[in-house]
């Protein structure tokens, strides 16, 4: 159940949130919303693991933040290409990524603690 915990809810929450903002940025159909799923679910569960391996043995609070910075940039960067190259309309790849990626960041430290706690309970 550890494991199922450690991914669904950060993969969970990536996924209300990042959609949400490509609702905000206008993109309605499904292709599209299909689009920031599928790369969502590439992209996240290895943020997730390297989260995780990161916790468990890199010794300082800054290695683990230094580790963390540098995928969260790849992961913007990967995103941006991907989009760019998949979703059907839309010129400002870059920053929907971004917007994406700094939105679920955020509710992840906001309510990412409080998931954690609830799906313990139920998971």
């Amino acid at each position: 159940m550890f494991w199922l915990r450690l991914f669904l809810v950060p993969y969970l929450l990536t996924l209300i949130v990042e959609e949400a903002v490509a609702l905000l940025w206008g993109y309605r159909s499904g292709k599209d919303l299909l689009t920031v799923l599928w790369i969502n679910t590439v992209t996240n569960p290895l943020v997730t693991l390297l989260r995780y391996l990161s916790a468990q043995f890199l010794p300082s609070q800054e290695m683990r933040m230094g580790i963390l910075i540098a995928a969260e940039i790849l992961v913007v960067l990967a995103e941006w290409l991907l989009f760019r190259k998949f979703l059907s309309k839309g010129k400002y790849f870059f920053w929907f990524s971004l917007c994406c990626n700094a939105a679920s960041y955020g509710a992840g430290l906001w309510l990412g603690p409080l998931l954690l706690r609830l799906f313990r309970g139920i998971i």
